[in-house]
């Protein structure tokens, strides 16, 4: 299987529709608000598309390496595949982002940076959500086996629900509230979140 033919379609018109944005906008690039420069509207028009390319490269070499031939390899396979599509349409909601406003286009969002923030929150949540769904290449039967696939599982199951909550709390902040407010409340989400990433890690090893 050719490393084309194993790009997921969904990923392949996520990033197909990103670059025709990138070259439909190219002729209006930089825009009003920046100084005039090729190297400038390149990198507006293509480095979003260009980096979740990667990211459906890289999913596609991980994904034909591993060979899933189990089910949890392929649940593993499943989650990654999630993530990397939910990675892909935040990439693409970008690049209509920041097109739309810096060539004045006229159809915009109200306010770029506020939808910005509720498009991070809402992606992030999609990550975490197929976090837990993650499987442990361990095998089980000794104390030990039992003791990596435990913290494996317990690990990512703590972060996949932390980013499921930041996820949602980003968005709604994102929405809600403004300015400095919006500042404040992402710094208090991030340090309640490490506090609940570092508690379940010592979980973990005290277990």
């Amino acid at each position: 299987m050719t490393l084309g033919i194993s790009l997921a379609r969904r990923d392949c018109g996520l990033v197909s529709f990103a670059f025709l944005l990138g070259v439909l906008a190219l002729p209006w690039l930089p825009g009003p608000y920046l100084p005039a420069s090729a190297l400038t509207a390149a990198a507006l028009a293509f480095l979003l598309p260009a980096t979740a390319l990667s990211m459906c490269v890289g999913q596609s070499v991980f994904t034909s390496r591993s060979r899933p031939a189990d089910g949890p390899a392929r649940a593993s396979s499943a989650a990654v595949a999630t993530a990397t599509t939910a990675l892909c349409s935040f990439a693409l909601s970008l690049q209509l982002l920041v097109l739309t406003t810096l060539t004045d286009a006229p159809f915009q969002a109200p306010a770029p940076a506020r939808v910005a923030v509720v498009l991070f929150g809402l992606h992030l949540a999609a990550v975490g959500n197929v976090l837990p769904r993650l499987r442990s290449g361990w095998p089980v039967g000794s104390t030990e086996q039992d003791a990596r696939h435990y913290a494996w599982m317990h690990i990512h199951r703590t972060v996949g629900y932390v980013c499921v909550a930041a996820g949602i709390a980003v968005a709604a902040v994102g929405a809600t509230l403004s300015g400095r407010q919006i500042d404040t409340a992402l710094k208090i989400g991030l340090v309640g979140a490490a506090l609940c990433i570092a508690w379940s890690l010592r979980r973990v090893r005290t277990a």
